[in-house]
């Protein structure tokens, strides 16, 4: 049990009437703190809030009591006061008994939550929730046989343990008659070391879809250099694979409209006014080299700066009629002057407001 944990990415630990008992190393390093800092402390300690520590109470304790078994996402927070995203499961050791305490394994998602972040910030009008769970985790032998596994494996296969135990686990997780290609197993049974790879499954998704899982292997020895056995530590990272790649995607569409539009299009921040992106277009017309331009200003460029200013004020404010301006003067590197017509919107970047806006020569 002590190497389980030991091997375990998954920070684990025991709550006993609302006091933390006792925890894995993975649990101390996700909260940045020590045995001595959490044991015997209240778990209230490691929420933000109050609000928080009250919603999972209620929520989480409620499932417990009905299944024995339950699961939430949260958050936690580390000794030096970073807010951290987790998602937290539960089971009563004693369902009979609750006094014996609540056993609960946690997942730090903060890099998921991000992810989430990024490609709603990226492809607005799509909406993508990336669903996971406490990571399958396995126990198998030097040939690969299955010894062992934690109930997220047994729902991920849905098969009784006299169909499982004892097989290989390429043929019961993958249904394939050979162990997989890159095998972080099989890499850890030469180098002694714990192993990583992220495994490709084409067709194991969803509906037939391609399944993406990240696995550890650490090896479990009898005494130095006898290996035993492996454990295995597996998380579906299909999710988030697919948002990242949806991510690149929506970049590169972004990217292509914004390189082939003929009009001069530019990006620039709503307080300092300072450029942060332009097209080829908006080069050729002002005159300027990338480097040189984006270190300008929107004032910089406009022949019309007081009306400019106040254009930019009522774009921020969203005041009808204000993100198209039928004519205003600007000006190029050589100093000569034309006339143009602009065209404007608004989003968001973190916490900052951003404008974009597109202008046409309308000289002849």
């Amino acid at each position: 049990l002590s190497a389980i944990l030991a091997a375990s990415p998954v920070g684990i630990g025991l709550v006993q009437d609302r006091i933390i008992k006792w925890g894995n190393k993975a649990l101390y390093e996700m909260l940045d703190r020590t045995p001595e800092d959490l044991c015997n402390q209240p778990i209230r300690k490691i929420y933000p809030d109050e609000r928080t520590y009250a919603r999972v109470g209620r929520d989480l304790y409620s499932g417990l009591a009905r299944k024995g078994i339950e699961q939430i996402d949260t958050q936690w927070q580390t000794r030096d006061g970073r807010i951290i995203d987790c998602h937290l499961q539960a089971s009563t050791l004693d369902p009979l008994d609750p006094s014996q305490g609540v056993l609960f394994a946690a997942m730090d998602i903060s890099e998921r939550k991000q992810a989430e972040n990024d490609l709603r910030n990226s492809e607005a009008e799509k909406k993508a929730i990336l669903d996971t769970s406490i990571d399958s985790i396995r126990h198998v032998d030097k040939n690969l046989n299955l010894l062992w596994y934690n109930r997220k494996t047994a729902e991920m296969l849905a098969l009784n343990s006299g169909d499982i135990l004892g097989r290989p686990c390429y043929e019961v997780l993958v249904g394939r008659n050979a162990p997989c290609r890159d095998c972080p197993t099989l890499k850890a049974m030469h180098s002694g070391r714990t192993e990583h790879a992220v495994m490709h499954h084409p067709g194991l998704g969803a509906d037939g879809a391609d399944a993406y899982w990240e696995i550890y292997s650490a090896p479990l020895t009898s005494e130095p250099g006898n290996i035993i056995g492996f454990i295995q530590v597996a998380r579906d990272i299909t999710d988030q694979t697919k948002a990242i790649e949806a991510l690149q995607e929506s970049e590169e569409k972004y990217r292509q409209l914004f390189e082939n539009e003929s009009d001069a299009v530019m990006v620039f921040d709503s307080e300092t006014l300072r450029f942060e992106d332009a097209n080829q277009a908006t080069l050729d017309l002002y005159g300027y080299t990338k480097e040189a331009f984006l270190g300008l200003t929107v004032l910089e460029i406009s022949n019309e700066k007081d009306k400019t200013e106040a254009t930019l004020k009522r774009i921020v404010a969203g005041e009808p009629g204000s993100k198209r301006v039928p004519l205003r003067y600007f000006k190029k590197k050589d100093g000569s002057v034309f006339a143009g017509e602009v065209s404007s919107g608004t989003f968001k970047s973190g916490e900052r407001t951003k404008i974009i806006g597109a202008v046409r020569d309308i000289t002849e």
